[in-house]
């Protein structure tokens, strides 16, 4: 039950996926580029060497039991519809601002989140009309207006951190594209990242663009392995 909880789930999944990404190092597989979904991306920092392992267990820290801290007012969902759709459907409710898009998975799974009676009449319009949906196991509207009241004490945090140049080629969670110079080595992008959607759709693609062929999922569960498919 505490893997659940926000302060315990992070913590937990960022020990795991750097010790996966140790263990494949250690058999010599070294990959082309990398690329983190929300949390990931912190370990995607790391295995970078954007950040020591002291200062990504600190951030990772401070960014969950920030969240942690938010009131429970949220809900998160899956929608196996399109970006626009989900949109379209937002704005028609008269959710727009209540409710926000919190990840472009595929080009079929979008993630909501927002205030619970406004995310939960989207989840209902879509379940009328005999589309898949399921609600996040989380009790908070993660990368929704909802988190605006800790994104200062978080960038506080992170203007405390020393960020170096990174030594992988990463493609940005929070473009879709492929990382300029300089571009994650600041504590503005880390809020951000917090904060805006997700584009793990507009990443893989961009992976497959820079000529991929092999995708590696660490992780507990092979979940983003389902949804890269989908983006191909």
């Amino acid at each position: 039950a505490l893997l659940d909880r926000t302060d315990f789930a992070q913590p937990a999944l960022f020990a795991l996926e750097v010790a996966l990404w140790q263990l494949w190092q250690s058999w010599g597989v070294l990959p082309d580029f990398v690329i983190g979904h929300s949390l990931g991306e912190l370990v995607v920092a790391y295995v970078a060497d954007i950040l020591d392992l002291r200062d990504a267990c600190g951030l990772v820290a401070t960014r969950a039991s920030l969240m942690q801290s938010l009131p429970i007012q949220g809900k998160m969902a899956s929608l196996e519809v399109s970006a626009s759709e989900a949109a379209a459907v937002i704005a028609h409710l008269g959710h727009t601002g209540s409710v926000e898009i919190a990840g472009y998975n595929t080009p079929r799974q979008t993630v909501i989140t927002g205030d619970i009676d406004a995310v939960e009449r989207v989840v209902a319009h879509f379940e009328k009309n005999s589309h898949k949906t399921k609600y996040l196991k989380v009790d908070r509207a993660f990368h929704s207006r909802n988190m605006d009241a800790i994104l200062e004490e978080f960038q506080a945090t992170a203007h405390t951190i020393h960020f170096k140049p990174a030594k992988l080629a990463v493609i940005s969670g929070l473009t879709g594209k492929s990382a300029m110079p300089g571009e994650l080595e600041v504590a503005e992008y880390w809020v951000k990242q917090m904060r805006q959607p997700i584009r793990f759709n507009d990443s893989i693609q961009e992976a497959a663009s820079e000529g991929v062929k092999i995708f590696l999922e660490l992780g507990p569960r092979p979940v983003l392995c389902g949804l890269g498919v989908e983006c191909l």
